[in-house]
């Protein structure tokens, strides 16, 4: 997946996180192929819905939270289940960080 930067939930200053991510999962992901010099999704679900439901999560968190391990096991674990709501079809089982920076 494309890195995500977030704004972070910490009220006291401006904090951000920069984090990519892959994703174990049983079902299908959306695959981006090349048509008429344009980019074109395929299969049953779009990346687009999967991306708005890991922001949605990523944006909730403060830094703090996020320097701990049991801080990113319990983002992990967050954003599998927010991932099994909103795209059940993608059937979520893992969330493997490849890169992960909070500034504070």
């Amino acid at each position: 997946m494309e890195s995500f930067t977030v704004n972070l939930a910490d009220q006291e200053e401006g904090r951000f996180l920069r984090t990519t991510l892959s994703l174990g999962v049983d079902g299908q992901v959306p695959v981006l192929t090349r048509g008429d010099n344009k980019a074109v999704e395929t299969g049953p679900i779009s990346m687009a819905i999967i991306r708005d439901s890991i922001l949605a999560v990523l944006t909730q968190r403060k830094s703090g939270d996020l320097l701990t391990p049991d801080g990113k096991a319990k983002l992990k674990t967050d954003l599998i289940n927010a991932l099994n709501r909103d795209v059940p079809a993608l059937q979520a089982r893992e969330v493997y960080f490849t890169e992960f920076l909070v500034q504070r």
